[in-house]
């Protein structure tokens, strides 16, 4: 897909715990030649760590077409922030949708990386380790 020119981006429909088994077989060269947009999240947090160190891109951790989007009781809130996507669309993100709680006073700013706690930790001493010196991290907890 990555190769594809009518291909504009990737969404995946669902995730897949056996991604770092075929991670070496990635081209990170052709993903690098022909940058898309990556879209997923939970068990794709593997690829969107290669995807970013590897070959510098920027992917992003959203709700899956099938596993979430797909479901007949999906928040509608869910489906307009992933609509905004495809067409300009105005969206007031703000304390009435989810109340937020302040756990330390202060700012940052950075390169945000994380994912999915348990592929993260699969991670670990291999060549796909997460780098996390300079960033901001973010994770959910494993399931």
């Amino acid at each position: 897909m990555f190769q594809d020119p009518n291909v504009k981006a990737i969404v995946c429909a669902r995730g897949g715990y056996g991604t770092a088994r075929f991670a070496e077989k990635i081209s990170i060269d052709l993903i690098k030649s022909h940058p898309k947009i990556f879209w997923g999240y939970s068990d794709i947090t593997y690829l969107h760590t290669i995807i970013q160190q590897k070959a510098g891109l920027v992917t992003f951790h959203g709700p899956m077409l099938a596993s979430d989007l797909g479901k007949p009781d999906v928040h509608l809130l869910s489906k307009q922030l992933f609509s905004q996507l495809f067409e300009p669309t105005l969206l007031n993100y703000d304390e009435h949708i989810s109340p937020l709680r302040v756990l330390t006073k202060g700012s940052a700013g950075g390169i945000l990386t994380g994912g999915n706690l348990s592929l993260l930790v699969s991670t670990l001493g291999t060549a796909n380790e997460i780098d996390t010196k300079g960033k901001l991290s973010a994770h959910r907890g494993c399931r």
